[in-house]
Order: C-alpha cells, then structure tokens, then sequence
C-alpha cells in the first residue's frame, strides 16, 4: 500500500517541481518537455504514471501504417510500459502500471520507473516521428551506439554496470543487437590485430550470457540474441 504523501516526498527529495492535487490522488510532473501524470488509485494498491500527447499519428497521414508499424516495434521492445494510440484523434501516449497490492513502492523502484518511461518516451517519440517524417524505418546500424555503451559496461563493471545501463533505458533490449555485433565484429576485423580480435569476441560472449540472464528483460528474447 502506498500513500499519496510518500510519492510528493519522493519528488521532494530530488528536487522535481510538480503539481499535486491530493483530492484526486493526483500529481503533474513537467520534465525534459514532456508532461507526466503520477495517479495513485485503489486505495493505493495501484501507482499509473502516463505521458499523454507524445505526438499524433493520424489515421489519414501518408505513413500511418509504417507510424503504427514503429508503435508495435517499440512496444515489443520495451516491456516497462505501454504505447497507446487514441483512434478518435490520433493521441499517441505511453503508461507504466505498478501494481502494489501488500507491497510498497521503494524510491529506487518509483525513480527507475519514472527515469524510464521519460528516456523511453523521449526515444520513441523520436523514432515514430521519423518515420512519419521519412517514410522509412530506422537501420540496424542504429542498434550499434547501445553496443558500444554495453560493450564497454561489461569491460568496466560485468553483469551489475550492463544492468544498470539496461535498467536506465527502461529495461529494453533492442531485437537488432545480434545483427549490430556481427556488423561491429566485421568492421574491427579490416583493422583490428588477431589477439585485439579475439579479445572482442570474448567481450561479446561475456555481454551475450548478460543479456540471457537479465533478470528484468524478456528471457526468450534475449536468449534469441545471445544464441
């Protein structure tokens, strides 16, 4: 169970300016240009954070299709929230569900919860209004910047520093990081000596069995890509 003034004090703590309305149960949070409503609901055995007006993606727009095609991707990909879209209008929004029931929401959990869907909106927002923009999906190749973050998380701090960095992006793991690793490993072999070669390697298969065993991503999935 949780209450209302537990969730103010953790805004409080951090310094968040925000809007609270303690009739409603209900807090207003304006960050990074986006606006987040934290509700608490059922007696406060249910924290609901959603970021409405991402953007619109109309029914009549030339790339609806390949927009709602990016809404799915997206949804696939991160298991921390929920893409919605508003067919009467086209409002595109996005909503994270904590269930509490007995338990309580700790501040570690509540700030990895908001931080996330913060990065994941901004992220998706971005993508979706891409395609909308180009018409086209964005390439594999882009999976190759979270490569190299979790590359050099695994050298730095193994297991706990690759979590970290997967937990900050809202516990996505992106579907194209097998392909991004060959590709890498393709790359560094015009230029890399055999011993600086086979050192990579022993990164990639290190940060393969990491993404298996991430405890908070979707096994079959990552076990998919490590294979």
């Amino acid at each position: 169970m949780m209450h209302f003034q537990q969730i103010c004090e953790f805004l409080q703590q951090q310094n968040w300016d925000y809007q609270a309305d303690a009739q409603t149960q209900q807090l207003q949070v304006q960050r990074q240009g986006l606006t987040v409503l934290i509700s608490l609901e059922e007696d406060g055995e249910f924290v609901k954070m959603v970021l409405p007006q991402l953007l619109t993606l109309p029914s009549d727009h030339p790339h609806s299709e390949l927009g709602l095609q990016c809404l799915l991707h997206l949804g696939w990909r991160y298991k921390l929230v929920r893409w919605q879209r508003d067919p009467r209008d086209g409002e595109v929004r996005v909503q994270a569900d904590l269930p509490l029931e007995d338990g309580e929401l700790s501040s570690r959990q509540f700030w990895r919860t908001l931080q996330g869907c913060l990065q994941i909106a901004q992220e998706g927002r971005e993508q979706v209004q891409q395609v909308l923009q180009t018409g086209t999906v964005a390439s594999k190749t882009d999976a190759l910047p979270l490569l190299g973050i979790l590359l050099q998380a695994e050298v730095s701090g193994g297991a706990e520093a690759v979590y970290g960095e997967l937990d900050q992006r809202g516990g996505g793991v992106d579907p194209n990081l097998a392909e991004a690793a060959q590709q890498f490993l393709q790359q560094a072999a015009e230029s890399a000596d055999q011993e600086m070669l086979d050192g990579l390697v022993g990164v990639i298969g290190n940060l393969a069995i990491r993404l298996q065993d991430y405890p908070r991503g979707r096994r079959e999935q990552n076990v998919a890509m490590a294979i």
